[in-house]
């Protein structure tokens, strides 16, 4: 319900959409509190401060029944964390913070135990401990960082500077490019396309040929994307016949990333 009444915002296009799982919470806010989903940026606020603590749906619900009781009417989204933050009490007085480093430091563990004591695995470990580090720090410093940015026009610069703090591939814009991390030294750039690279990459692999004597079209899907932003290395033949082949080099394009992350480098596709 957050994401999905957060686009509606952002772009100002009220789609219709399945109303389960989209607009659940939106049901759930009116039919427990009427009248407080009027403003929808603090049904978004009270998504995202029941978020932050350990069971969201127990927070969201009896958040609405306090305020309903106590004829509490937010003025704004602010009052909505603010509520949230007096209204649940943690043991030994912790915040919503201190739950986080907690919660962080035991999922990290986990992760450390399920990923096993080798280092074969360990840029993605560090990769994770460091994103759950920053947006831990994003949140403690701006608290309503996410409404904040919603409050205000669009702007994908705005979320290109959040995402490459972030370093997390997070969200799509509104033409369905997708945000890259650079987690690795050869992503040092933010770029778009990688989840649709994934799809490109999957065709090659699914590509079948019923006449041999025809020649294997490579061409890559990608291209016209590429071809349209500035921030492309050169577009050359390989990308027609073999853009696998582009894994070799320092700035690798949406392709050549995931054929580089998937240990192909080097690697060729051959068609009996």
């Amino acid at each position: 319900t957050m994401a999905y009444l957060s686009e509606q915002v952002l772009f100002k296009s009220f789609a219709p959409s399945p109303d389960l799982p989209y607009s659940a919470g939106l049901y759930v806010a009116d039919f427990i509190y009427p009248g407080f989903s009027k403003d929808i940026l603090n049904v978004i606020a009270l998504c995202d401060a029941s978020l932050m603590c350990c069971n969201p749906p127990e927070v969201f619900c009896y958040s609405l029944e306090i305020m309903r009781a106590n004829n509490i009417h937010p003025k704004s989204y602010q009052d909505v964390y603010a509520f949230v933050s007096e209204l649940i009490e943690y043991p030994k007085q912790y915040s919503h913070y201190d739950l986080y480093d907690i919660n962080a430091k035991e999922a990290l563990n986990s992760l450390r135990s399920y990923l096993g004591q080798d280092t074969t695995f360990d840029k993605e470990f560090e990769f994770v401990k460091k994103s759950i580090q920053t947006i831990m720090d994003i949140r403690r410093n701006d608290p309503y960082f996410i409404l904040d940015m919603l409050e205000k026009p669009f702007s994908l610069d705005n979320y290109k500077t959040l995402l490459g703090k972030i370093k997390l591939p997070t969200t799509y814009n509104n033409n369905d490019e997708g945000f890259v991390d650079f987690r690795y030294p050869e992503t040092c750039s933010i770029d778009f396309g990688v989840f649709r690279s994934m799809f490109e990459v999957s065709m090659f692999f699914h590509h079948s040929v019923r006449d041999n004597s025809v020649p294997v079209q490579y061409e890559c899907g990608l291209l016209n994307h590429c071809k349209s932003s500035p921030l492309k290395p050169h577009i050359d033949k390989r990308c027609y016949e073999a853009p696998w082949e582009r894994a070799h080099e320092n700035e690798l394009c949406p392709f050549a990333k995931i054929w580089h992350r998937w240990g192909l480098t080097g690697k060729k596709v051959i068609y009996a």
